[in-house]
């Protein structure tokens, strides 16, 4: 038996309609209208299909070539309707109707005789009749794929229209966003800039305050420093609490300048004031040599202790002794370049107990 024709050319015939939809990604505007130019295809091939099978069935058989020709209208008929099919659920719906499947199963009978090359000799009707019926059948299966064709194109004038008014729309949408972008846009840079201007202006203020802030700490530092010993000072500087403690035994010394007001009201006060820090620094140094404490300094006294806050045992009598001394012998011969004649001298006292 030969090979089937139809089966031959439906596997050598493509379309370049449904390469196109499945190779690129593509939305349903465009699986219309491509469905829709599927099915006018269609139309077509179906048009020389009735033509050729009315000679066949007239002319009581058919050449090779002949023959060739329609199965090849035939094939591309149904592979383009295939693909309408796949690609638009209009036309899935109407392959679905059965007066249509109906029309295609006699068409499908009359197809047969062709592809087969039946003769005259094997019809069992007359030529004219067979003729005729086919003529009927084809003609009203184009006049269905033309009704399929009316609905598809309706459904592309309308998703035209449909898709025509999101794209004015959306058109006119960026009009109106373009237009406040240009009137907003001077706005919005003289607002950053006002914006940048009020930061760095604030940034500079934070920066003084800081600075101001800083010198502050360092001005408390040093007055803590000085009022309270390294390890009491060392907690208040770290915000921690500093408890009270009990020292058994310690010694304080005092010292100040003997007939101090006297000397106020002979010389001038900036002159005591020099004389009085150079007196204290004086005693400071003395200080430093021996394990005592300077507690604090008003006027012209100056009080130091021993024993606290570092215990010291009893050592701490014979260190406040050796510091009075020590002072005593510094300021032997101590005078003042307004009072030539008169000798300064210190009074020193000195507690010991607990």
């Amino acid at each position: 038996m030969p090979p089937d024709p139809a089966s031959t050319m439906l596997m050598s015939v493509q379309s370049p309609n449904k390469v196109l939809l499945m190779d690129a990604s593509v939305g349903h505007m465009w699986q219309s209208v491509v469905s829709l130019t599927n099915v006018a295809s269609a139309v077509e091939h179906a048009g020389q299909e009735r033509a050729l099978g009315a000679i066949f069935f007239t002319m009581q058989g058919f050449s090779t070539l002949a023959l060739q020709d329609f199965v090849i209208h035939w094939v591309m008929c149904n592979s383009l309707l295939a693909e309408a099919e796949e690609f638009s659920d209009i036309a899935k719906n109407f392959r679905a109707r059965e007066d249509f499947n109906s029309t295609l199963q006699t068409i499908s009978k009359f197809r047969e005789l062709v592809e087969n090359n039946v003769t005259v000799s094997e019809w069992h009707f007359d030529q004219s009749d067979v003729a005729g019926w086919w003529l009927g059948n084809m003609t009203t299966f184009v006049d269905m794929l033309h009704t399929l064709q009316d609905e598809m194109a309706t459904d592309v004038r309308i998703r035209t229209s449909s898709w025509s008014v999101r794209l004015r729309t959306t058109s006119v949408l960026s009009s109106v966003l373009l237009c406040f972008e240009f009137l907003f846009y001077p706005l919005f840079v003289f607002l950053t800039v006002r914006l940048l201007r009020s930061i760095n202006d604030h940034s500079r203020e934070l920066s003084k305050n800081l600075k101001i802030l800083i010198q502050e700490q360092r001005r408390y530092a040093a007055f803590i420093s000085e009022m309270y010993p390294a390890s009491v000072a060392a907690r208040l500087m770290k915000g921690q609490e500093v408890a009270p403690e009990i020292f058994e035994t310690a010694s304080v010394c005092f010292v100040e300048v003997a007939d101090f007001d006297d000397l106020v009201r002979r010389i001038p006060g900036a002159i005591i004031v020099h004389f009085i820090n150079d007196l204290f620094e004086l005693i400071d140094a003395e200080a430093s040599k021996h394990d005592v404490f300077k507690v604090e300094t008003v006027g012209d006294q100056y009080v130091a202790v021993s024993g606290l806050p570092n215990r010291n045992g009893e050592r701490h009598v014979t260190e406040i002794a050796n510091l009075a001394l020590g002072l005593l012998e510094k300021t032997r011969n101590l005078n003042m370049e307004h009072l030539p004649n008169r000798k300064i001298k210190l009074q020193i006292g000195i507690s010991s107990g607990s």
